[in-house]
């Protein structure tokens, strides 16, 4: 509690902010968020911040896409039939969710949806929306490419 009160403070006093990640307790199941009352030392941490936020993976999502590829799988035509609309329903939702469930100033609450691009390992604002152009770093030649003088 005490270094709590001091990251309050220091932030505080040198206007900043300070980002604390915590992690929750074990949940009974993955497949609804868990939120802030659930954070390992939930009593001190939530209590103290200003802000809490939660990233959640909708693993719901992923095990019903994974039962449509399933389903596919083991030929079970009578389900193909509207497979295709059931596959484009799940894509449409959001990978995970970003949720803001206590802010002391009293502003916005709530949950934003984020869809994963594989290509570029982000998370994006809207399904349709392209990643943003990301700067490469140049591969560093390897000690045996060196070139003697």
């Amino acid at each position: 509690k005490r270094f709590l009160e001091q990251l309050t403070d220091l932030a505080r006093d040198e206007a900043m902010h300070i980002i604390l990640v915590a992690h929750p307790s074990k949940p009974k199941d993955e497949l609804k968020p868990v939120g802030r009352m659930n954070v390992f030392g939930a009593g001190d941490i939530t209590n103290l911040v200003h802000v809490c936020l939660e990233i959640w993976r909708n693993r719901t999502k992923e095990q019903k896409l994974a039962k449509i590829e399933e389903d596919e799988k083991l030929s079970q035509p009578d389900r193909w039939a509207d497979k295709e609309e059931k596959l484009r329903a799940e894509q449409e939702k959001a990978d995970a969710f970003l949720i803001c469930d206590k802010q002391r100033s009293g502003g916005w609450v709530g949950r934003i949806a984020l869809w994963f691009d594989p290509s570029s390992g982000l998370y994006r604002s809207s399904r349709d929306r392209s990643p943003p152009k990301l700067y490469t770093v140049p591969q560093v030649a390897a000690e045996s490419d060196a070139i003697d003088f």
